[in-house]
């Protein structure tokens, strides 16, 4: 499915699928949280087959992947057990469901929980994460973020927004329908090689993912109030490119261009 998708030499289906590897590069680049937004107006983009695969690198995309009908709370409170881990929240096509992504960008760019108290008194254990999450969606979020939000651009800053647009099938569906729904079943071997990677030598990667973002910065004409943004765009390139020496096919030329280009 990994080739299917990189096959069609398309970066926004790549970047989705290769944020999987860059939220736990995120502690590199010394941010806790941003949130990319991959949206479409219409069906045949391809979004949801790379949010799966991208889901698949972890766990079964079936049980990780969130969904409409999941909760605020709810998310606030995975990403205080998964920590580095990427979240994928697909299928957000409703005005007020993305009223909600919109309401929790700041909340999950602070890194933790609010300060919470039981009946007695005594505080709750506060959760915290270092990671990024990609929603899949119809609309915009960074449109919903302007209707809703004029005296700061601070919610804007940390999103990273690209248009995902429609492509042909590149092969039989019957056939990509079948292995899109063994990632249930066939999922995790590649995240455990890259835990190990990054575990082997967390300084040098360290330092490796702090060179591509010095790098992005320098193309980019950086300046600080996107820090966010960058961060996001780096840890994801990096990601990738770690990925290959285990086997992916991600185009790296062509996923650099496309992160500069959408960054502006």
């Amino acid at each position: 499915l990994h080739k299917i998708v990189t096959d069609q030499v398309h970066p926004p289906i790549e970047v989705i699928t290769a944020v999987s590897f860059g939220a736990p590069l995120m502690y590199a680049n010394n941010q806790y949280y941003v949130v990319f937004c991959s949206f479409s107006a219409g069906s045949g983009t391809h979004k949801s087959t790379s949010i799966g695969l991208g889901a698949a690198v972890w766990g079964s995309p079936v049980l990780t992947k969130e969904r409409p009908m999941s909760s605020q709370k709810g998310i606030l409170r995975k990403m205080g057990h998964i920590k580095n881990l990427p979240v994928y929240w697909d299928e957000i096509s409703e005005v007020e469901k993305m009223d909600e992504v919109r309401t929790i960008v700041s909340y999950l760019s602070e890194g933790s929980e609010g300060t919470k108290l039981h009946q007695d008194r005594t505080m709750y254990d506060k959760e915290s994460w270092q990671t990024l999450m990609l929603v899949g969606s119809n609309q915009s979020l960074c449109e919903n973020i302007l209707r809703n939000t004029q005296s700061t651009d601070a919610k804007l800053q940390r999103v990273f927004e690209f248009l995902v647009p429609p492509r042909p099938d590149s092969a039989d569906q019957n056939h990509v329908s079948g292995l899109v729904n063994a990632l249930d079943y066939n999922y995790g071997n590649i995240g455990l090689l890259y835990a190990r990677m990054l575990g082997r030598d967390p300084a040098g990667i360290a330092s490796y993912v702090k060179g591509v973002h010095a790098r992005f910065n320098r193309e980019v004409d950086h300046v600080s109030q996107e820090r966010f943004r960058s961060a996001a765009a780096a840890a994801t390139f990096a990601g990738a490119e770690l990925a290959n020496q285990l086997g992916c096919k991600f185009h790296l030329p062509q996923m650099w261009t496309f992160l500069k280009e959408q960054y502006f």
